[in-house]
């Protein structure tokens, strides 16, 4: 047998259930018409779920880029004994900044530096609408590859949901297939004279 007359036979078994067969039961074309429907749920509700998850990912982020800005504050006070681990050049230790707000006042807060600095030192750190220390906002190319991340783990878990409720639906199908072969068995049994133990 040739390896495309054993794709075409494979393809044959999988599709059974749609072709007219004496020994198809109702129960095959129904069980047919569930996995179609899961597969179009599946497709139609992941392409969903990443749309409206990625978007909001993504306004979330275009949001805090908005909110957040770029402040200039002076190194008060080192932390020496909070450094972090990692390269020398990459190192960040906890310090205490000063910076002016928006609303003219000077402010205080702890946030990480670069190793090497020192007090009154200036650095950048970045502050929301109330003038409070916040992390630094994601790019637009970060924020565009983390939507994308959410949008994929949101189609995922659909898809994976869609396939839990199928499986779950061919479970009780194929116990019912049982009971129907069961039964039949039984009534062939009476029909040609046996007795049903």
């Amino acid at each position: 047998m040739s390896a495309r007359d054993d794709d075409m036979s494979r393809a044959s078994v999988r599709l059974w259930r749609w072709r007219s067969n004496p020994l198809r039961r109702r129960i095959d074309v129904v069980e047919a018409w569930v996995i179609l429907a899961a597969w179009a749920c599946a497709i139609a509700g992941g392409l969903a779920a990443a749309w409206v998850t990625g978007s909001a990912a993504d306004a979330g982020y275009d949001r805090a880029r908005a909110e957040r800005r770029p402040v200039s504050a002076v190194v008060v006070k080192r932390a020496k004994s909070e450094a972090t681990t990692g390269p020398t050049s990459d190192r960040r230790i906890q310090a205490t900044v000063r910076w002016t707000g928006t609303d003219g006042r000077a402010h205080t807060g702890r946030t990480q530096v670069r190793a090497g600095a020192a007090p009154g030192d200036r650095i950048r750190v970045w502050t929301n609408a109330r003038n409070d220390l916040t992390a630094e906002p994601l790019s637009p190319t970060n924020a565009m590859f983390q939507s994308a991340m959410v949008g994929l783990t949101a189609a995922g878990g659909a898809g994976v949901v869609v396939l839990v409720g199928v499986q779950c639906i061919q479970a009780g199908l194929g116990r019912r297939r049982m009971r129907l072969w069961a039964d039949a068995w039984e009534q062939a049994d009476r029909r040609w004279g046996g007795s049903v133990v």
